[in-house]
Order: structure tokens, then sequence, then C-alpha cells
């Protein structure tokens, strides 16, 4: 029986279809880049009095100073930006983006629009902005993206299509968010995962099928109302299965 419902919810998981409508009437701005070469990052554009409140606002020049050409932009950075939405055109300027970050802006919703043309990228950090909401599509086309990092927003909710698209994941941080399920298919697609950090949620379910995450090296979900646990590698695995099957309504029935 068990079996049967999972081959069911596994069919309809691989037909959902990303769909995107262009707006009509955009709202066209400048970008302003500093480009230059980051201290831990690759070579890249820090955004300087970025300003958006509309979700069809879109770019239509890159202003910069004397810098390599955009193809050599790698990093995209916008510290404390005036923006509630995205804008358009980022990827289709700088299409060989390998890092994407936005830090403490009053962002909150993305969608897949956001990353249009962004194929190569391989770290998303989007700690400490307002995000409440994820489009299911938002990573869709992300297929090379190693590194996920959306602590401190106000995040109620993930499910395993957010991350279905994402075979070579390798850590997922969503620190003090506002979680309160990690459901049993969460990262049924993303096999390469090592870290998965939900420290100081609001979790009260845990159903994620941990065995079947090989590489796992930590998994921190510390400070949560089920439970308050870490296991890194090489601890006792049995032993962090069973506490999270106790306290938090999981692992799953089927496990």
């Amino acid at each position: 029986m068990c079996f049967r419902v999972l081959i069911l919810l596994s069919l309809v998981f691989n037909v959902y279809k990303c769909s995107y409508k262009d707006d009509n009437e955009l709202s066209m701005i400048n970008l302003n880049c500093i480009f230059q070469d980051f201290e831990s990052d690759p070579y890249g554009c820090k955004a300087s009095h970025l300003s958006v409140s509309s979700r069809k606002t879109t770019i239509q020049k890159v202003i910069h100073g004397k810098g390599k050409s955009y193809n050599e932009i790698l990093t995209f950075y916008a510290y404390n930006p005036n923006i509630t939405f995205i804008p358009k055109g980022i990827g289709d300027y700088f299409p060989n983006l390998q890092r994407f970050i936005i830090t403490k802006s009053r962002l909150r919703h993305i969608e897949w629009r956001d990353f249009r043309n962004m194929k190569n990228l391989k770290v998303l950090s989007l700690n400490e902005n307002k995000i409440e909401r994820i489009s299911q599509c938002a990573f869709q086309y992300l297929e090379n993206l190693e590194s996920i990092s959306l602590d401190g927003n106000q995040i109620k909710a993930l499910n395993e299509r957010h991350f279905m698209n994402l075979p070579n994941l390798v850590t997922v941080s969503a620190n003090d968010n506002s979680i309160t399920e990690l459901e049993t298919d969460l990262f049924q697609n993303n096999l390469k995962l090592k870290d998965i950090l939900f420290r100081n949620n609001q979790l009260k379910a845990i159903r994620i099928n941990f065995r079947q995450l090989r590489s796992l090296g930590m998994v921190d979900l510390q400070s949560n109302k089920c439970i308050s646990i870490k296991f890194e590698c090489c601890d006792y695995f049995s032993e962090f299965i069973g506490n999270i099957t106790q306290k938090c309504e999981g692992p799953g029935i089927c496990n």
C-alpha cells in the first residue's frame, strides 16, 4: 500500500511543469555596477544604489567604470539594496554568473524569472532578507547549483518541487526561518547533499528519508520545537534517526 502511494506521488512530481508569462508595460532601470575582485568570491559586479519596487522592473543598461567584459563577471553582489523584487535581466547581461548574492534587502518573494539565463550558477545566497514565499519553480533551471543559503528570512514552508531539478546540490541552509515541517521527499532528487542546515526554525515534523542521502556530512536541527540536535560525519547515525523518529513525527512511516 505504501509502495503504491509513493509511485503515484512520484508520477505527479515528475510531470509538474513551470510556466512563465512576460509582463507588459515594463519599468526600465539602469544597473550601476562596480566591477571588482571580491575577497572570497570570483570577479564580479557590486551593485550600488539599486532600487526596485515593482515586479515589472527590468534592466535596460549596465553602468560601470573600467573593468573586464560582461562575460567575465562571475559574481553579482548587492548589500542592503532598496528592493522588493529582483529586477529582470541580470542573467542576460552576465550569462556566466556563478555566484548570486543579495543580503539585507526588503525582498519578499522569489520566482524563476529572477534567475533566467543563469544556467552556470553554483552559489545562491539570499540571507537576511524578508523572503516569505518561494515559487515552486524558482530554482527550476539552475541545474548546476551546488549551494543555496536562505538564512534569516521569514520562510514557512519548502517542498520537493523547490529542489527537484538540482542534481548537483551539496548544501542547503535555511537557518533562522519559520519552517514547521521537512517533507519525506524534500530532497529525493538531491543525492549529492552533504550539509542540511535548518537550525532555529519551528520544526514539528521531520519526515526526510536521510538514509538515501549517502553523502551526508552534517545535519543541523538545533533549536527547533520538536528537537535540538546536530549530526556530523561519523556520529551515531542510527541514534540520530531514532531521536527524530521519537520526537518529531518522523521519518515517514514507510522508512
